[in-house]
């Protein structure tokens, strides 16, 4: 094995040269934009980047790893591990290079920077976003070996930062928790409830009642009464402002009321406001957002600002094992200032559904 350098006038030029010569196995340990001095004084811009070549080179370095993730609360130091030396595939390399407009500076002075910015932006963060992190990372740092070290852990830090996490059945002093769940169709909301039934109801002993104010989709009713037979929970419907005060009144001795909504289509503002009367005159009603994690990220800001009217106080994020590209999370939290409350990653019910806390954010995303 050995080290090599490739200088080019773009970095995408380099990596070019290192694949055609040395092949996919290559591994890119650092990037860096040459200086006037480093280039000879030639006034010429060039780029310098530097490979670990020969065999078992996969074997030697690592690029930054799914980081192992130990059950303690929300501290994210965990997420960090200066131990391996960052480098990076040709494949990732070529993939970043592809689909990024431009390079910032400071990626192109370290290699720390550079592997966090590649998984970054292929988790589907936005570059915008990226570039953020990797700024707010790299504040303060004097670019001596170890600060350089931990910009990966520091720009984690600035991630964890924005996300917000809300629990939203509060149970003391006898609280009634009433909580409506709303989104468009097919995220899972149906399926949403019935997890949050089973797990209140079945493993926390807890009095539960169901409402469904579906009356669009053919056997919506239906199935919610399916599950709530399967519980032994009572289930009602609602479709009018009067239903659901018979309904709230009937379950006035319960310690939690569940109310799935008929999916929607964001832009059908009639259907939106009928939902909004049903519920104007409850105050004690709160409503979640419930979205689909494979969903993209301009989609999810037109379902949430055509959402709002109904004042969501969480999102529910679903789905999260149809796609490897959960960083759209990370966006929406960074666009709107709203928590998340639940996380759901399959159908099964209730095993599939868990609190959301920062660090089981940031394990999705990495």
């Amino acid at each position: 094995m050995a080290i090599k350098k490739y200088r080019a006038k773009s970095i995408h030029d380099a990596v070019a040269m290192i694949k055609e010569e040395c092949g996919s196995e290559a591994m890119i340990l650092s990037t860096k934009k040459l200086s006037y001095a480093d280039n000879n004084y030639n006034s010429e811009k060039m780029f310098e980047v530097a490979a670990l070549v020969g065999h078992d080179v996969k074997n030697s370095y690592k690029q930054i790893p799914d980081q192992s993730l130990k059950d303690a609360g929300d501290d994210t130091s965990c997420l960090k591990n200066d131990k391996q030396k960052p480098s990076i595939t040709i494949e990732d390399m070529l993939f970043f290079l592809n689909q990024t407009n431009s390079l910032p500076d400071i990626i192109t002075s370290n290699s720390q920077s550079f592997s966090i910015y590649a998984r970054l932006l292929k988790t589907g963060v936005s570059e915008s976003l990226i570039n953020y992190f990797i700024k707010q990372g790299s504040i303060n740092a004097s670019f001596n070996n170890h600060d350089i070290k931990d910009i990966p852990g520091r720009v984690i830090n600035a991630i964890a930062d924005i996300i917000k996490v809300k629990n939203i059945f509060n149970f003391s002093e006898g609280k009634k928790n009433i909580a409506a769940f709303i989104g468009p169709t097919g995220v899972g909301k149906t399926t949403t409830t019935a997890k949050l039934a089973a797990e209140l109801s079945l493993k926390q002993n807890k009095k539960v009642g169901l409402i469904c104010v579906d009356n669009y989709r053919v056997g919506a009713v239906e199935q919610l009464k399916t599950y709530a037979a399967i519980m032994g929970i009572s289930c009602l419907a609602a479709f009018s402002k009067e239903d659901m005060g018979r309904a709230l009144e009937k379950f006035e001795k319960k310690d939690v009321v569940l109310i799935d909504t008929a999916g929607q289509s964001p832009f059908d503002k009639k259907r939106m406001k009928e939902l909004l009367y049903i519920f104007s005159e409850y105050d004690q009603i709160s409503c979640h957002m419930v979205l689909s994690a494979n969903t993209d990220k301009l989609d999810l800001r037109d379902i949430v600002d055509k959402f709002s009217i109904l004042n969501p106080e969480t999102y529910i994020f679903t789905k999260l094992d149809e796609t490897i590209r959960r960083g759209v999370i990370i966006d929406q939290l960074a666009d709107y200032n709203i928590p998340v409350s639940f996380l759901t990653n399959g159908q099964g019910v209730p095993d599939d559904i868990m609190k959301a806390t920062k660090k089981r954010i940031l394990k999705f995303i990495f």
